[in-house]
């Protein structure tokens, strides 16, 4: 960031560290950053903490990859859903949302196994993730059957939300459109 003291003619250039791909937000006390900031997270993969608008700027899931001036960017390996996915692409899920059945989640539980059954998840590929303490929320372009047994197929977003217990990460909350 720079920051210009007209008085003294002077510009300083401010730089952070960004190891979790977050820094404090500008925005927040300097409305006119906040364009600049949702357009790094568009880019970089950099969240502005305690932003004021997190919504994108620039990429509205069209580009086909993610964080365009980042480079390869790793999804921490100890948040991947892959076993939870797999399950689901299985045809497991009742026995993966055996838990759900035990709260507020039954319901829900018990419409997203009826869904996969009509439209079996067959892949998936990460598009994004969020971070917000103790969550974090993993978005994804799936792969799907139209039917089980059709060979015809569409793609559809799905996300996995993740809440860290205890030092592992569960499964909280499963979105998906069939």
């Amino acid at each position: 960031m720079a920051i210009a003291d007209q008085a003294a003619a002077e510009i300083a250039v401010i730089s952070l560290e960004c190891p979790d791909r977050v820094y404090p937000s500008v925005g927040a006390q300097h409305p006119p950053a906040i364009r600049l900031e949702r357009a790094t997270a568009d880019l970089y993969g950099l969240s502005a903490q305690g932003g004021p608008d997190d919504r994108p700027w620039l990429d509205h899931d069209r580009w086909g990859v993610c964080f365009l001036l980042a480079g390869h960017i790793d999804m921490p390996e100890e948040a991947s859903p892959y076993p939870f996915l797999a399950a689901i692409g299985d045809g497991r899920c009742r026995s993966e949302l055996s838990e759900w059945e035990r709260d507020y989640r039954r319901k829900y539980a018990a419409f997203i196994c009826d869904s996969e059954d009509k439209h079996p998840l067959i892949g998936w590929q990460l598009v994004d993730w969020e971070d917000q303490p103790p969550l974090r929320i993993l978005h994804y372009r799936g792969k799907r059957l139209n039917a089980p047994g059709d060979a015809n197929t569409y793609t559809g977003l799905l996300s996995v939300t993740l809440e860290k217990k205890v030092g592992q990460w569960d499964v909280t909350k499963y979105d998906a459109l069939y």
